[in-house]
């Protein structure tokens, strides 16, 4: 019998717990024509001022709220500095604004320093407001510089990009560096924009946040399915202790639990909140479906094409069997919803239509539970191997 009553408090548990969240910060920073619009847009997908309108601040600098305008991370835009700016004027105006930051207890996660090929060489305000960041130790490793326009090295500057590289190198040789452009084809064929992305993801040192950034940015696709399928691993770990009990797995109301969690953060990872989503299409009882169809079917099909692909399960004593089983259908699992995400997020790509809510009929299809079946197998030799 499944306690359709605590799957339901679990999907509201859920939902708060995705509803609001503390997002990732991240700054950009640079002069005036530096591409830092280009770069947020890139990155996110997004035309941030298309999105709505930020909430100055301290003179120079607009806060985009995520929360509040529905995106996955909240942007702080430094007002483009002018050649012949005084530069102790505009360190201390950056100096202040940060002091402001630190005292209001946020954080920044990661600063994007824009610096164009185009402008043909770096400025000594570059230089000065580097040091500056450099020499803050609550921001100095989520710095990178980012050149920016690296397609445009001409004949008369072949090595714009290279004579930037040595310079910065020389002043600060902790700092990475990335070169990007405005054409995708030559970001993925000869630049570093997938690079800049990996490397912001792995300085934040908040994992929740790191994955909540993940899921902002929409340019790096294999790095959200890397990070969903890192999730269906945690997961079937978690389901493999609560499965370690003599209960039976098609009534483990806690790995239901554990397996609604997962599902919404994979979603989340690709950019959907089925809580949402769905909620606007049918509420809980949608949702509770899913719970439904993990305890039920799901479990029931799983045990049986368990016991046909793992020799001598069918004699093994309640605990273990059920570790076994919680784990496999759970990272089964996790790994065909991050694979649905993955296949709806590009068409999204590419223009086409796609909603998050489409995962309760896919739950429901055949095809999908042979998949798990063909899935239990890989997560089994998997785990023989380590």
């Amino acid at each position: 019998m499944i306690n359709t009553k605590r799957i339901e408090e679990i999907v509201n548990e859920a939902r708060k717990e995705f509803k609001s969240r503390v997002l990732p910060t991240v700054m950009v920073i640079g002069a005036s024509g530096s591409g830092k619009s280009t770069l947020v847009n890139t990155v996110f997908g997004k035309e941030i001022a298309h999105v709505g309108v930020g909430e100055a601040q301290t003179k120079g600098f607009t806060r985009y709220d995520g929360n509040k305008l529905g995106l996955n991370f909240n942007l702080i835009d430094a007002e483009g500095w002018e050649l012949g700016e005084d530069e102790n004027i505009q360190l201390n105006k950056i100096s202040e604004y940060l002091d402001g930051v630190k005292k209001s207890g946020e954080s920044i996660q990661v600063i994007w320093y824009c610096i164009s090929i185009d402008a043909r060489r770096i400025q000594n305000m570059d230089i000065c407001i580097l040091d500056l960041l450099m020499k803050r130790k609550e921001i100095s490793k989520n710095v990178f510089v980012v050149f920016t326009k690296a397609d445009m090295d001409s004949p008369s500057h072949p090595n714009t990009s290279d004579e930037y590289l040595k310079i910065i190198g020389d002043h600060f040789p902790q700092l990475k560096c990335f070169r990007v452009c405005d054409d995708q084809a030559l970001n993925r064929q000869h630049f570093d924009m997938s690079d800049m992305i990996r490397c912001s993801s792995e300085r934040i040192d908040d994992e929740e946040l790191a994955d909540i950034f993940v899921a902002a940015q929409s340019y790096e696709l294999s790095l959200k399915r890397e990070k969903a399928n890192k999730f269906a691993k945690t997961s079937a770990f978690q389901a493999a202790v609560a499965g370690a009990t003599p209960i039976p797995i098609a009534d483990s109301i806690i790995i239901v639990g554990i397996q609604i969690r997962m599902i919404t953060k994979i979603g989340l990872i690709y950019g959907f909140n089925l809580m949402e989503s769905v909620a606007a299409n049918g509420g809980e009882a949608i949702i509770s479906q899913i719970g439904k169809l993990l305890a039920k079917n799901l479990g029931e099909r799983a045990i049986a094409e368990l016991t046909k692909l793992i020799p001598g399960i069918g004699t093994l004593v309640g605990s273990a069997a059920n570790a076994v089983v919680a784990a496999s259908i759970t990272y089964s699992l996790g790994r065909a919803v991050s694979e649905y995400y993955y296949s709806l997020y590009k068409k999204l790509l590419t223009g086409q239509q796609a909603s998050g809510g489409d995962i309760i009929k896919w739950l429901s299809n055949e095809d999908f539970l042979k998949g798990i079946e063909s899935r239990i197998e890989d997560y089994q030799r998997m785990t023989e191997e380590n």
